[in-house]
């Protein structure tokens, strides 16, 4: 009987999914754009946080090779849709936010208790609908994410929520750059284009500079290309879930893949860094549209 696994190894299986679920859809641009595609259609109608979610698509897709549709714990499929978890099916854990108590102690200048916490995650089992079997789930086909058309994206939309400044320069060569402090998007740019630039920039400017200050995130200074990577990823990923044609970072991505650069180690522990941000960029521009 094969040892059970600990809290502890449930949540690092997690973290290693996120990672790997990364790894694996840089390999295939058309599988990313889908797989985003999906999570921004489905955006408003999840009932788990964005990275819980992106755990169960993630682990959808690399166990079964197939679309995540939904989860529940394996009570609440019984109780709620009158469904069961088909024999030998493993669950896929999410991550639920705890906190103890570790210390308390009175503020000798307050006089007040002062309580210091430890955060932890707790893993929770849950099923996808394809692990299980029993009556029809109904799909509330009305509740579909509709995209915008291309004409109905203006930038200045999406710079109204971004809370560094941004403006639009002449630029020769460039669509776009930051100091990590401000935002430049070339006056070239159609508006599409300016807003696939502005993903790309606030992701340098979150991932690779602190306060300003530049960072060095590779070891080797060489390895400037696996920011821009980074940066072309996360555009991509934000403008599939709006449903944003940006072939300009597909086919870098596309590029890197048959110039048959190295994903080294560096880069694949950064691919979560890389993977939240594109969430929190989704969370900040569709999280408060009206379905």
């Amino acid at each position: 009987m094969a040892r059970k696994l600990t809290n502890r190894e449930k949540v690092e299986n997690a973290f290693k999914t996120l990672r790997a679920g990364v790894i694996e859809l840089l390999n295939n641009p058309n599988q990313m754009e889908a797989f985003f595609q999906q999570y921004g259609r489905n955006y408003h109608y999840n009932i788990y946080s964005s990275r819980n979610t992106m755990i169960l698509m993630f682990e959808t897709m690399l166990r079964k090779g197939a679309m995540f549709q939904m989860a529940r714990g394996y009570k609440a499929w019984k109780k709620d849709y009158n469904r069961t978890v088909k024999k030998g099916e493993k669950a896929m854990y999410i991550l639920a936010p705890q906190k103890r108590i570790i210390e308390k102690y009175i503020d000798e200048e307050t006089g007040e208790e002062v309580k210091k916490y430890q955060h932890y995650y707790k893993s929770v089992p849950v099923f996808e609908l394809s692990q299980t079997e029993g009556d029809p789930v109904p799909r509330n086909c009305n509740k579909n994410h509709l995209y915008k058309s291309a004409a109905e994206y203006n930038v200045e939309d999406f710079i109204s929520k971004v809370n560094v400044p941004v403006e639009f320069e002449e630029l020769l060569e460039a669509n776009g750059y930051t100091d990590g402090k401000r935002i430049a998007i070339g006056k070239h740019n159609n508006d599409l284009a300016a807003i696939c630039t502005l993903f790309h920039e606030l992701a340098h400017l979150h991932l690779h500079y602190d306060r300003g200050e530049e960072l060095e995130v590779y070891s080797k200074s060489e390895r400037r290309n696996l920011k821009e990577l980074e940066a072309e990823t996360v555009s991509f990923m934000v403008s599939a879930a709006l449903g944003i044609e940006n072939n300009y970072s597909k086919e870098y991505i596309a590029n890197w893949n048959d110039d048959e650069e190295d994903i080294d180690e560096e880069f694949e522990k950064r691919s979560y860094n890389l993977l939240m941000e594109a969430l929190n960029q989704i969370d900040l521009f569709i999280g408060e549209e009206e379905v």
